[in-house]
């Protein structure tokens, strides 16, 4: 083997080894990361130039999505300053900054450049077999769900409503973890299986000499998918029960004409309609209070915590350890018993942290990945699929964050990041194709 094929051979075994991880417990992402990071360092080491130029990525995509991240990153650090400089008080007390924990992780920023950047460097039959490798991997990790749903294996977390089972959690501690990551996944795995199935006329595709062709069997594709809507489903998240469904809705709309997916819509929802009511525990989860009036007591909180420091938040993720200072405060007496936390939405919780500037960054930011995914879906190939794919998942995402903070939690991070990179690699590579045509 030569250095160059060496070179290319660790980077995609690095990449493989992360994308895996990334669908495992938050300590494996970081081990993950790290042989990522020792197999790069490795390649170069060889002495040999992997193939591409430094991040070989659209200029106007790359620096777009810099200086938005770089925006929010900012927005997100003046705000812990004034949190330092002009701490806001509730019964007494501030927030509590922790610089090295606090600043962490808004490293995740730079993650999709340098994945992109890695990306870049390996052939397409490389990429497509790290793609595959991930998707594969989710597969496995999907079928999990359904032996842990009956016997709690292997992080059992009890569904009150359904004694004797168990949220699908998998390996990454709880199940609004599992319902925001694996969507991504799911999502690629389905588009790519309906591709094959349902546009193999000439007309309806767009193939062309740099089309990454990712080597799996439809049916295998079509099994990754499924179990990933079972596992999705065996969260017992009552989010997520709402959110797939709408982004399933959206996504079918791709693969037939506009009636035939309004009617199987239709079908599918009055089938919900009709026989979910039928079902006791689906029925009393659904009509469960449980959550629900905390849920709106923390948004009060937020609300209040932006009130006082409307531009710049009381401190970038500083409620979750205010609340129990403010609800001292405001309802007096001891609040331990009082449910405390982050605001249980993303965009109450930006707000409150950050103020009407990390608010509006974070919005861009998130309409940053609408666009490119949408641009992307535009095409009639497998990089159009991956676009489609995940500006579905990300519908999906942001309705489960109206009622979690999903987008901060460290493991659901891994994911959007690596999200983020296959979407700027993608855009670069049909950029670079469409030119070379032209």
């Amino acid at each position: 083997m030569n250095h160059r094929s060496s070179s290319i051979s660790l980077l995609a075994l690095g990449l493989s080894i992360y994308g895996a991880s990334t669908l495992t417990s938050m300590a494996l992402m970081g081990i993950g990361l790290g042989i990522l990071a020792a197999c790069y360092g490795l390649a170069l080491k060889n002495g040999q130039i992997l193939p591409g130029p430094l991040l070989e990525i659209d200029t106007a995509t790359k620096k777009r999505y810099a200086v938005i991240s770089a925006a929010l990153a900012s927005a997100c650090l003046i705000s812990l300053i004034g949190a330092w400089a002009f701490p806001v008080h509730y019964a007494g007390r501030g927030p509590r900054l922790q610089w090295g924990a606090d600043l962490s992780k808004l490293g995740y920023f730079a993650l999709p450049l340098f994945l992109a950047h890695l990306f870049s460097r390996l052939p397409q039959k490389e990429f497509a077999r790290v793609v595959r490798i991930w998707l594969l991997f989710a597969g496995l990790i999907s079928f999990i769900a359904i032996p842990q749903f009956f016997t709690g294996w292997p992080r059992p977390q009890g569904i009150p409503e359904f004694s004797g089972h168990f949220h699908a959690t998998l390996f990454f501690g709880h199940h609004l973890s599992t319902a925001s990551i694996l969507i991504f996944p799911c999502f690629l795995a389905l588009s790519l299986a309906a591709s094959s199935w349902f546009r193999k006329s000439p007309r309806a595709r767009e193939p062309g000499a740099d089309e990454f062709q990712i080597g799996l069997n439809p049916i295998i594709l079509t099994l990754i998918g499924t179990l990933g809507v079972i596992a999705l489903f065996l969260t017992w998240s009552r989010m997520v029960w709402i959110a797939l469904p709408l982004g399933l809705g959206v996504w079918i709309f791709r693969y037939f004409n506009r009636r035939t997916a309004a009617a199987l819509i239709g079908a599918i929802a009055l089938a919900g309609l009709i026989g979910v009511p039928q079902i006791p525990q689906l029925r009393n989860r659904l009509s469960s209070t449980m959550g629900t009036s905390d849920r709106f007591e923390l948004w009060r909180a937020n609300i209040a915590f932006f009130e006082t420091r409307p531009w710049t938040g009381i401190g970038w993720k500083k409620a979750e350890g205010l609340t129990t200072a403010y609800y001292e405060e405001v309802y007096g007496g001891d609040a331990s018993r009082r449910f405390v936390g982050h605001a249980h939405n993303n965009f109450l919780d930006v707000l409150s942290g950050t103020g009407l500037i990390g608010a509006f960054t974070w919005i861009a930011w998130s309409l940053l990945i609408f666009q490119m995914s949408w641009i992307l879906s535009r095409r009639r190939d497998s990089w159009g699929e991956l676009g489609w794919a995940y500006f579905c998942a990300w519908i999906v995402f942001q309705i489960n964050g109206l009622t979690q903070v999903n987008f901060w939690e460290g493991k659901v991070m891994h994911q959007v990041m690596w999200g983020a990179a296959l979407i700027l690699f993608s855009s670069a590579a049909t950029t670079r194709s469409d030119s070379r045509k032209n």
